[in-house]
């Protein structure tokens, strides 16, 4: 495939038919490497008056409040203001803070000891992090700043009052959201992949909890994606079982980066796919607590169609497949 063709481009190409597409794959697991000249955004040209993401200025960060561990008892953390916990996982932990010198808050992100012990993980971070402080995007999250505090690094970003894609999901569309609103999502973080793409940036962790909404239920919601110049490679991670560290990541991965292959802006189209596929349908292609089952999923077992779950989208399978 031509890695220059970009993820929003493909919806103005025609796709092959679908029983050429599966013929052109064989037998072969269809990851990144095998997808056609088209990506899941081709699917809004497929569905009558969405033709475009919903407009936005600026960016912002974080969502909802979580359980917090490491730094409970900190009320200031590099020269910003500790203001409350905004979520937490294995790699790090974020809070609203408060920045040093200007009136504005931010979501400040403060990655693991045992992140920042990593050599490799640590001169990635610092190369990306500050490639990703110079993108400007309507949907990306802007990043200001970054460094590392007695042994942790950390990056803030803007902060984002509102909610993610996963939340959104889990409370409000359990059975998967209507396709027009899908796919105003999805055209977004598009067109956010595109523009970093083109910069020779790879968001290498794209799925719903961290796309960030806000005004989720009204006409001016933005959609932003988070954490460009964060995620760990998965190679990098060990204990793969332990599901707070891998689960969220491996859902949404292509099989050639679930392998520790090379890989490119297909790897991050991959995920939008199947993003989408959970935004439609309430939950991810596949469906297994084990890390390591899904993993086995995506690199052996056909991709499920979407008519399985919404038979209302069945026009759509041929997008996806």
């Amino acid at each position: 495939m031509d890695e220059s063709t970009s993820t929003t481009e493909r919806w103005d190409v025609e796709p092959e038919p679908a029983a050429a597409l599966r013929r052109s794959r064989g037998v072969q697991r269809p990851g990144f490497q095998s997808l056609p000249h088209l990506a899941v955004t081709r699917l809004l040209n497929r569905i009558p008056l969405i033709k475009s993401a919903p407009s936005g200025n600026g960016a912002a960060s974080a969502g909802h409040e979580a359980a917090y561990t490491g730094m409970a008892n900190r009320t200031e953390f590099a020269g910003y203001s500790l203001l409350r916990p905004l979520g937490s996982g294995g790699m790090a932990e974020v809070y609203l803070a408060k920045h040093p010198r200007l009136p504005r808050r931010e979501a400040l992100k403060v990655l693991t000891e045992s992140m920042t012990a990593d050599a490799e993980f640590r001169e990635r971070f610092n190369r990306e992090a500050d490639l990703a402080a110079t993108l400007w995007h309507p949907h990306i999250v802007a990043v200001h700043d970054r460094g590392e505090f007695e042994g942790q690094l950390w990056i803030a970003m803007d902060y984002v009052e509102g909610t993610d894609a996963a939340r959104l999901v889990k409370e409000r569309h359990h059975k998967g959201m209507a396709a027009k609103d899908a796919c105003a999502i999805i055209t977004a973080v598009a067109g956010a992949l595109d523009y970093a793409h083109l910069r020779g940036l790879l968001h290498r962790d794209v799925k719903p909890a961290n796309i960030l909404i806000t005004h989720p239920e009204e006409d001016e919601q933005r959609v932003l994606l988070a954490d460009f110049g964060v995620a760990r490679q998965l190679a990098e991670i060990s204990g793969i079982t332990e599901t707070n560290v891998a689960v969220g990541t491996v859902a949404y991965a292509a099989p050639e980066q679930l392998i520790g292959s090379n890989i490119d802006g297909r790897a991050d189209q991959y995920a939008l796919a199947a993003t989408a596929f959970h935004l439609l349908t309430g939950a991810p292609p596949y469906r297994n607590s084990n890390p390591v089952a899904v993993i086995g999923q995506h690199l052996h077992e056909p991709p499920p169609r979407l008519s399985d779950y919404r038979p209302d989208l069945a026009d759509l399978d041929d997008v996806f497949f």
